[in-house]
């Protein structure tokens, strides 16, 4: 890795295990072993690595946003591996979901840019939605929209709700989030597919 990328990096990791408020760009130096003045070459604040960690996320959202094949409908397991992706990606970058609210609030130029992606990946979601309506594995008469705007809050903030309950942020509550996440879905599984969806936390572990 470049000097940028371990900066990110390093960043990730400590903001992950105590949160931006109690980490400076100096403590990013100190771990990094590096001087204040390298890390301000890169970068002159922190609000300038937490937006390089979202345009970091942003390209793993890219990657999964293509993960449904183009050449046949979206079924259920399109739908239960993209979900898995995402928790796993939420896992991996806990603090941003955290702490999102205060995050956003603070930058302007970060509320801004998470804003705008959010739309994106919202019209997204809603297109795979619908096509499983065509498949037909969605109720028609069932609002894809609010649909998609449910499974959106629960994974944009499955974290700041399980914290406010006191609650330890571990791999184990992630899963839980993914089994609400196909919970919320399966209802509109046809019974074909609620037999062969296998719960996400039993097929996948996280670090």
């Amino acid at each position: 890795m470049n000097t940028k990328e371990r900066i990110v990096e390093t960043a990730i990791r400590l903001f992950n295990e105590q949160g931006t408020g109690a980490i400076s760009t100096n403590h990013i130096a100190q771990a990094l072993s590096m001087s204040p003045g390298n890390l301000y070459y890169h970068f002159h604040n922190k609000e300038e690595i937490i937006r390089a960690i979202l345009e970091r996320m942003i390209a793993r959202w890219e990657i999964l946003s293509t993960a449904p094949p183009r050449e046949r409908a979206s079924t259920m397991a399109d739908v239960q591996q993209i979900v898995t992706e995402n928790f796993l990606l939420l896992w991996e970058y806990r603090f941003f979901y955290r702490e999102l609210s205060a995050l956003v609030q603070r930058d302007s130029v970060l509320r801004d840019r998470y804003k705008h992606i959010r739309q994106e990946r919202l019209v997204n979601l809603e297109t795979l939605l619908r096509q499983l309506g065509n498949a037909p594995s969605l109720r028609a008469s069932a609002s894809v929209t609010n649909l998609a705007r449910l499974c959106w809050l629960i994974s944009d903030y499955w974290l700041p709700f399980l914290e406010i309950e006191g609650e330890l942020i571990l791999s184990e509550v992630i899963e839980q989030g993914m089994a609400l996440y196909m919970q919320v879905l399966r209802p509109y599984m046809d019974d074909t597919e609620t037999a062969q969806a296998e719960p996400a936390s039993e097929t996948h572990s996280l670090p």
